[in-house]
């Protein structure tokens, strides 16, 4: 008598460990969209509070602040500011109620996941759909709030639709820990512990106001914030200074209050911020370069006929400020080459 057997092959078991990871939880995830289907009214109002915060805040008080410093040294309106920060948020809400609260409700109380682990699925697809679906909701949440900002005027560069993929990866990193936190939750009282973290990065993180305001320590400290990282890339993109700030005189003496004490600094400048960052470098005490390769002109519309024409002028400017040019001994010094 033959006997016929049947091996189910899990995510995660040796047969499994050369397909793709967590591709049956596609699946759980196509459940997961087919149930909002009835209850987006939920995912509307999730995706509709940043707005609410755009409306009242950077609508509202902005019309009473009026301009703001924005990532490249240049005003912006405070309502603009606030915009990308809010699109930051939006990602980090999606990804952050689905990945927490709602996971611990499937597996404590609807025990979804009993039920799922019963199939061909095993828990590598249970944890990469959950993320997989956070992160969906956090774009949801982020092409909504991106349109809206769009409406309204906000968006000053192509650059913006660079957002969403910035917004993906800020969903992604707050659903992964998310999901991970939440298998050690006890009750919903843990959940406490979530809001204690989240609240905090929500108003600190460059959200409402630049990180000029800060102290220098406790700038140090926001920098830190996984969220504050994601508000910088996304306001750089969504107003057009992608890659850093700009070549002003403002922007030098920022980051030269942020050095410790004692630190030996150069800085130079590109094409026209070429005078405004290298007087504001000698004037914060710091040092200067100049050459070709960085600026053609001696002044506005005046070329230089070589290096030497803009050494000249950078050491003319030392010494209205009191700075005198280095020898090779002392260059030696500052440079630890002694």
């Amino acid at each position: 008598m033959g006997v016929a057997s049947v091996t189910r092959s899990r995510s995660g078991s040796p047969s499994s460990l050369f397909s793709f990871s967590g591709a049956r939880g596609l699946r759980l995830i196509e459940r997961h969209a087919r149930f909002y289907r009835r209850m987006w009214l939920v995912v509307a109002a999730g995706a509709a509070e940043p707005l609410f915060y755009m409306l009242s805040v950077g609508v509202g008080i902005g019309g009473l602040i009026g301009d703001v410093t924005g990532p490249g040294g240049q005003p912006v309106p405070y309502r603009a500011f606030v915009a990308p920060g809010l699109l930051a948020v939006s990602a980090l809400n999606g990804a952050l109620n689905d990945s927490t609260f709602n996971i611990y409700g499937r597996l404590k109380f609807d025990k979804l996941y009993d039920a799922v682990l019963t199939t061909p699925l095993g828990a590598r697809d249970v944890a990469f759909a959950e993320i997989g679906w956070a992160v969906l909701r956090g774009m949801i949440y982020s092409v909504s709030f991106l349109i809206v900002i769009a409406a309204m005027g906000l968006i000053a560069s192509p650059w913006a639709i660079l957002a969403l993929p910035g917004a993906a990866l800020i969903s992604f990193a707050t659903a992964a820990i998310g999901v991970y936190l939440t298998t050690y939750m006890k009750s919903w009282q843990n959940f406490d512990y979530v809001m204690l973290v989240a609240v905090p990065m929500f108003l600190f993180s460059g959200t409402f106001y630049p990180l000029s305001v800060y102290p220098h320590v406790i700038g140090v400290i926001v920098e830190w914030s996984p969220l504050y990282q994601g508000v910088v890339i996304l306001r750089d993109l969504v107003l057009g200074v992608p890659g850093g700030l700009a070549g002003t005189a403002q922007n030098v003496v920022m980051l030269s209050d942020r050095l410790p004490s004692g630190s030996t600094w150069s800085a130079t400048g590109i094409g026209r911020s070429f005078l405004p960052v290298t007087t504001a470098a000698l004037a914060c005490g710091g040092h200067v370069r100049c050459g070709f390769e960085d600026q053609v002109e001696v002044e506005p519309g005046v070329p230089a006929a070589s290096n030497a024409d803009l050494v000249e002028r950078v050491v003319a400017i030392a010494k209205l400020l009191g700075r005198s040019p280095a020898t090779p001994e002392r260059s030696r010094e500052l440079l630890g080459l002694t």
